[in-house]
């Protein structure tokens, strides 16, 4: 009996000294990692501890709560953060190349001049999000909830972002160049200077907004095709046309607008 209340000792004791601890913005540190509410309990994570300019390559925070973590200037290629709690996380710097924040909750993150190439945000809440100055190019924004979020300077090159709410967001001098933006929620966002050539979007599912999409650059397609120009781009797969053909039954009919884009950027400048 002794014997196994040792063995027993020695896990717990084992366990304990393998867990992970993250850093707040304000200097906090949280030790163990926990699971999100309502999962609760530790998280299974035990690679480095999580902290600005950390090696968190490949890291698996599936789930995770991390709210008010400090990411800044670390690298997390290819993490999974997937499901995970990241309020006003801080990952300004951060090398975020191919992670996955699918189904997270992000919203006031601070992801200010990462490098969120091919990063992957499908059904990410990210209401007031900042993404100035990122780049996310070919990373999948699609049904990314970004309501009155900042990707002023952003770089969305290839982006694919069908179905992704936008409205009220600030995208000013972003670049959306060969951009799939499909049934996207451009209402009442800042789109002055921003750059549409060869963005596209399929058929009659045109992006929302009171703006004049052809005098912009924006394309109509027709499935599966894209602009000669962004032939390296990645094509959704069929499955998400069947997505906006339900996205189209729930979404408020657009409204067709007088003002041409480009008058209202001579009156901005005025």
């Amino acid at each position: 009996m002794r014997r196994i209340t040792l063995v027993l000792s020695a896990v717990l004791a084992t366990t304990a000294a393998d867990a992970a601890s993250y850093q707040k913005t304000d200097g906090t540190i949280v030790n163990p990692i926990q699971n999100r509410i309502p999962f609760g309990g530790d998280h299974p994570y035990v690679g480095n501890n999580l902290e600005p300019g950390a090696n968190l390559v490949g890291a698996d925070l599936t789930q995770a709560g991390l709210v008010e973590a400090d990411f800044a200037g670390a690298d997390l290629t290819n993490a999974i953060l997937i499901d995970a709690s990241l309020n006003d996380a801080d990952f300004s710097d951060a090398v975020l190349l191919g992670a996955a924040f699918n189904q997270s909750d992000i919203m006031g993150m601070n992801a200010n001049g990462a490098d969120m190439r091919g990063a992957d945000l499908t059904l990410a809440h990210a209401p007031e999000t900042s993404f100035r100055g990122a780049d996310l190019t070919g990373a999948i924004l699609s049904t990314l909830d970004g309501r009155n979020a900042d990707l002023f300077g952003a770089i969305l090159v290839n982006a694919t972002m069908d179905m992704a709410s936008l409205n009220g967001a600030d995208l000013q001098d972003t670049c959306l160049t060969c951009a799939n933006i499909t049934l996207t929620n451009f209402r009442g966002a800042d789109l002055y200077r921003a750059d549409f050539e060869n963005a596209y979007y399929y058929n009659n599912f045109m992006p929302y907004g009171e703006f004049h999409w052809e005098s912009m650059g924006v394309l109509r397609m027709t499935w599966p095709d894209v602009p000669e120009a962004c032939q390296t781009a990645a094509v959704p797969e069929p499955a998400a046309i069947l997505l906006a053909l339900v996205g189209l039954a729930r979404l408020p009919r657009r409204r067709k607008s007088p003002t041409p884009y480009r008058k209202a950027v001579t009156s901005r400048q005025e």
